[in-house]
């Protein structure tokens, strides 16, 4: 949806095309190093954070959690086992610079979200899911991704909940709809500091969607 992520960067290792898993795969991977050798600036960090997240959802729409889950946790693992020499250090950068470059490239291409409408149909019905609470939760999401104030079985949960989150509002707004405010949600999750107030917000978001 978000992230077609044909990772096209001047870099020769990324001259190709990339499918989504592999994105994904990619830019967890370049999150776990840049963690442990200190790569990316802290706005940086943010950026590549984000994208993470998008390219989750992104994953989600065209394969299966299961998918997703599993090249999330490969790219983990290469992070986790790669060293922080030069070599590693580049493929983060080359990384970061690729998402961005395909994020642009998406919005501009023709037809994107921002030229789109819901159908007419769902004009007036009850909806079933709510835009304004997937809103809150998904911009919650985008600060817990950026932040990780979850343990892992909480993060685990709260992933699954917007992933069902993500999949209802698509079935019932269509996805230019979510798009737009899935891009909007996670431009104001940017000003959130990761700090006492931003914890707070995360812990508030996963008690909301747990108890449902």
């Amino acid at each position: 949806m978000v992230l077609p992520l044909a990772l096209a960067a001047p870099k020769p290792a990324f001259a190709q095309s990339v499918g989504i898993e592999r994105a994904l795969e990619l830019l967890a991977k370049s999150k776990v190093v840049d963690g442990k050798c200190n790569v990316l600036s802290l706005s940086e960090r943010d950026e590549l954070s984000s994208y993470v997240a998008r390219a989750e959802m992104a994953a989600v729409e065209k394969t299966t959690l299961e998918v997703t889950r599993s090249a999330l946790n490969a790219g983990r693992t290469q992070g986790q086992a790669a060293s922080c020499g030069d070599e590693a250090r580049q493929e983060v950068r080359d990384t970061l610079i690729a998402a961005r470059e395909a994020i642009k490239t998406a919005d501009k291409a023709p037809g994107s979200v921002t030229a789109e409408v819901p159908p007419p149909a769902m004009q007036g019905a009850a909806p079933r899911a709510s835009l304004s609470t997937y809103n809150r939760i998904i911009e919650t999401y985008f600060v817990e991704r950026r932040c990780t104030f979850l343990s892992k079985r909480k993060m685990n949960a709260f992933y699954k909940a917007v992933v069902k989150g993500h999949q209802a509002v698509i079935s019932e707004f269509g996805k230019a709809a979510v798009s737009k405010v899935m891009k909007s949600a996670e431009a104001r999750s940017n000003y959130q500091s990761c700090n006492g107030t931003g914890e707070a917000r995360v812990n508030a978001g996963f008690a909301e969607v747990a108890s449902r």
